[in-house]
Protein backbone atom coordinates (compact mmCIF):
# COMPACT_ATOMS: atom_id res chain seq x y z
CA UNK A 1 0.00 0.00 0.00
CA UNK A 2 1.26 3.75 -0.66
CA UNK A 3 2.14 5.86 1.82
CA UNK A 4 -0.21 8.72 1.80
CA UNK A 5 0.99 12.68 0.67
CA UNK A 6 0.50 15.11 2.90
CA UNK A 7 0.61 19.13 1.18
CA UNK A 8 2.70 21.23 2.29
CA UNK A 9 0.87 23.89 5.22
CA UNK A 10 1.56 26.67 2.81
CA UNK A 11 0.85 24.87 -0.58
CA UNK A 12 -2.66 27.12 -0.65
CA UNK A 13 -1.10 30.59 -0.56
CA UNK A 14 1.19 30.69 -3.81
CA UNK A 15 -2.17 29.48 -6.21
CA UNK A 16 -4.17 32.06 -4.04
CA UNK A 17 -1.20 34.52 -5.30
CA UNK A 18 -1.38 33.05 -8.51
CA UNK A 19 -5.13 33.50 -9.10
CA UNK A 20 -4.90 36.82 -8.16
CA UNK A 21 -2.65 38.06 -10.38
CA UNK A 22 -4.08 36.70 -13.27
CA UNK A 23 -7.45 38.37 -12.47
CA UNK A 24 -5.69 41.60 -12.44
CA UNK A 25 -4.27 40.90 -15.17
CA UNK A 26 -6.93 40.17 -17.28
CA UNK A 27 -8.59 43.09 -15.34
CA UNK A 28 -5.76 45.37 -16.68
CA UNK A 29 -5.96 44.17 -20.34
CA UNK A 30 -9.43 44.48 -20.57
CA UNK A 31 -9.44 48.22 -19.65
CA UNK A 32 -6.09 48.77 -21.82
CA UNK A 33 -8.70 47.20 -24.97
CA UNK A 34 -10.74 49.78 -24.06
CA UNK A 35 -8.37 52.62 -23.67
CA UNK A 36 -6.84 51.93 -27.23
CA UNK A 37 -10.16 51.52 -29.18
CA UNK A 38 -11.77 55.16 -30.25
CA UNK A 39 -15.07 55.60 -30.81
CA UNK A 40 -16.35 52.09 -31.21
CA UNK A 41 -18.23 50.20 -28.06
CA UNK A 42 -16.99 47.23 -26.92
CA UNK A 43 -18.57 45.03 -24.95
CA UNK A 44 -16.68 42.00 -23.00
CA UNK A 45 -18.09 39.30 -21.37
CA UNK A 46 -16.63 36.21 -19.54
CA UNK A 47 -19.47 34.20 -18.87
CA UNK A 48 -19.04 31.05 -21.22
CA UNK A 49 -22.28 30.27 -23.09
CA UNK A 50 -22.46 26.86 -25.23
CA UNK A 51 -23.23 27.60 -28.86
CA UNK A 52 -23.49 24.04 -30.62
CA UNK A 53 -24.05 21.00 -27.84
CA UNK A 54 -26.13 20.91 -24.86
CA UNK A 55 -29.20 22.31 -23.17
CA UNK A 56 -30.23 24.98 -20.94
CA UNK A 57 -33.23 25.36 -18.26
CA UNK A 58 -34.50 28.88 -17.77
CA UNK A 59 -36.66 28.72 -14.28
CA UNK A 60 -38.61 31.70 -13.56
CA UNK A 61 -40.86 32.99 -10.17
CA UNK A 62 -44.61 32.68 -12.10
CA UNK A 63 -47.70 35.08 -10.37
CA UNK A 64 -49.39 32.89 -7.92
CA UNK A 65 -52.34 35.47 -7.84
CA UNK A 66 -53.61 37.97 -5.11
CA UNK A 67 -53.03 37.68 -1.50
CA UNK A 68 -55.12 39.76 0.67
CA UNK A 69 -52.46 40.96 3.58
CA UNK A 70 -53.48 42.64 6.66
CA UNK A 71 -51.48 43.90 9.62
CA UNK A 72 -51.26 42.13 13.00
CA UNK A 73 -50.96 43.53 15.80
CA UNK A 74 -50.48 41.39 19.24
CA UNK A 75 -50.13 42.24 23.13
CA UNK A 76 -49.03 40.30 25.45
CA UNK A 77 -46.90 40.13 29.46
CA UNK A 78 -43.79 38.41 30.17
CA UNK A 79 -41.94 38.31 33.62
CA UNK A 80 -44.35 41.47 34.00
CA UNK A 81 -42.94 43.10 30.91
CA UNK A 82 -45.08 44.27 28.59
CA UNK A 83 -44.77 43.89 25.13
CA UNK A 84 -46.43 44.58 21.32
CA UNK A 85 -45.32 42.70 18.08
CA UNK A 86 -46.35 44.03 14.99
CA UNK A 87 -46.36 42.54 11.49
CA UNK A 88 -46.86 44.26 9.40
CA UNK A 89 -47.96 42.61 6.25
CA UNK A 90 -49.41 38.88 7.14
CA UNK A 91 -51.51 36.61 4.73
CA UNK A 92 -53.14 33.68 6.67
CA UNK A 93 -53.87 30.30 5.39
CA UNK A 94 -56.16 29.37 7.91
CA UNK A 95 -58.68 30.21 11.01
CA UNK A 96 -60.38 28.00 13.23
CA UNK A 97 -62.29 27.72 16.22
CA UNK A 98 -62.65 24.43 17.62
CA UNK A 99 -64.97 24.49 20.58
CA UNK A 100 -65.92 22.40 23.24
CA UNK A 101 -69.41 22.29 24.39
CA UNK A 102 -69.99 24.58 27.84
CA UNK A 103 -66.33 24.75 28.23
CA UNK A 104 -63.74 26.51 26.09
CA UNK A 105 -61.94 27.38 22.08
CA UNK A 106 -59.34 26.57 20.99
CA UNK A 107 -57.96 28.74 18.01
CA UNK A 108 -55.18 27.61 15.45
CA UNK A 109 -54.36 30.32 13.33
CA UNK A 110 -51.73 29.86 10.54
CA UNK A 111 -50.17 32.74 8.54
CA UNK A 112 -46.89 33.83 6.94
CA UNK A 113 -45.40 37.23 7.49
CA UNK A 114 -44.18 39.42 4.70
CA UNK A 115 -42.31 43.16 4.23
CA UNK A 116 -44.79 45.28 3.57
CA UNK A 117 -44.30 47.91 0.44
CA UNK A 118 -41.70 50.30 2.74
CA UNK A 119 -39.57 47.22 4.01
CA UNK A 120 -41.13 46.66 7.34
CA UNK A 121 -41.88 42.88 8.45
CA UNK A 122 -41.65 43.06 12.34
CA UNK A 123 -41.58 45.50 15.40
CA UNK A 124 -41.19 44.36 18.84
CA UNK A 125 -41.78 46.93 22.03
CA UNK A 126 -40.93 46.10 25.18
CA UNK A 127 -42.33 48.20 27.84
CA UNK A 128 -38.90 48.51 29.72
Amino acid sequence: MAKPVRAHPRALLPSLILGAVVVGAVALAGWLLLLFVKGTVVLISYRYTPTTTGSRAVITNQLMGFAPTLLMTLNGIYKGNEYTVTLYAVVASKLSLATKQDDFIIPDFDFECFANAAGNVIDIDFSE
